[in-house]
């Protein structure tokens, strides 16, 4: 499949990557877990994305097995911070190293949603200390973040901090309410940013009864978007694994046209096809000022 540069960070990735969800992070699917990681990195995929909150901790442990039968070269690997104060932030960065088996090649704050968790997070006591911590003693080489409902506070974490990636939520709805792909993507572009696209298809809440929407066009559609370097999905089997690397395989980037009658396609759906973003307001002006 096509590959494209993580940003600055000299990584290739393909199109497609694995996210750590779904069966990977699945109570009492240990087995297929593990055979499903091992079937994506046999079929070239060199991302996957997990973190401490998926099991929780399974999605990090099953990894770490995959890592153990002498696999880490295969794949670039990203885990998360979801706590909040450095004390909490240290523990829970070495907990996930000590599952994993290994460092991993970017730690990234976990769920940026709101502007007071800014502020903890670049505070004297906050979780951004022991980030750099990490950095500065080689337990990780690049840092990045996540965010899900506003694009306006991805952009303040990155004003305050040079990530090296965003993982951010994107999908055919995205237009409809705090648009990532009219602001936060072209700057992620423009810095050389790494962009990785997450909820492409919403966990299945965007595809409508009439089948209009299907994962290629929500793929697809992602993939078109300037700036995004790839495009993490959570797999419930191997049949939906070869499917969508079926789909990067045979990839065509689309129109303007194109992307613009999925757009109006979801419209009537875009509420559940955007469950992950909330009415979340803050700084709209400053926001507007700061990305022109």
């Amino acid at each position: 499949m096509e590959k494209r540069p993580l940003g600055n960070t000299g990584h290739k990735v393909g199109i497609f990557s694995l996210g750590g969800e779904s069966t990977i992070k699945a109570e009492g699917e240990d087995k297929q877990a593990i055979e499903l990681i091992n079937t994506a990195l046999d079929l070239g995929i060199n991302y996957i994305d997990t973190a401490p909150a998926y099991g929780p901790n399974r999605s990090e442990k099953r990894i770490g097995k995959i890592i153990k039968e002498g696999r880490r070269k295969e794949f670039y690997l990203a885990t998360k911070c979801d706590k909040r104060t450095k004390e909490d932030a240290w523990k829970q960065i070495n907990q996930s190293i000590e599952k994993l088996g290994a460092t991993p090649n970017c730690i990234q704050l976990h769920h940026l949603d709101k502007i007071e968790e800014i502020e903890k997070i670049f505070g004297p006591n906050g979780a951004m200390k022991s980030l750099l911590k990490a950095k500065n003693q080689g337990l990780t080489k690049y840092l990045g973040v996540t965010g899900h409902s506003n694009p306006s506070i991805i952009m303040e974490a990155l004003r305050r901090y040079p990530f090296d990636t965003v993982l951010g939520a994107l999908n055919i709805a995205d237009p409809y309410h705090y648009c990532f792909q009219a602001t936060l993507i072209p700057y992620c572009e423009s810095k050389k940013i790494g962009y990785i696209a997450m909820k492409t298809c919403a966990r299945g809440k965007i595809f409508n009864n009439d089948d209009k929407i299907s994962m290629q066009s929500c793929l697809d559609y992602v993939w078109s978007i300037p700036g995004v370097s790839t495009a993490i999905v959570g797999i419930e089997n191997e049949i939906q694994l070869r499917r969508n690397i079926e789909i990067a395989k045979n990839f065509k980037k689309l129109s303007y046209m194109k992307k613009h009658e999925l757009e109006q396609l979801v419209e009537s759906n875009q509420e559940k096809a955007l469950y992950f973003r909330k009415g979340n307001k803050w700084l709209d002006d400053d926001f507007i000022q700061l990305v022109r």
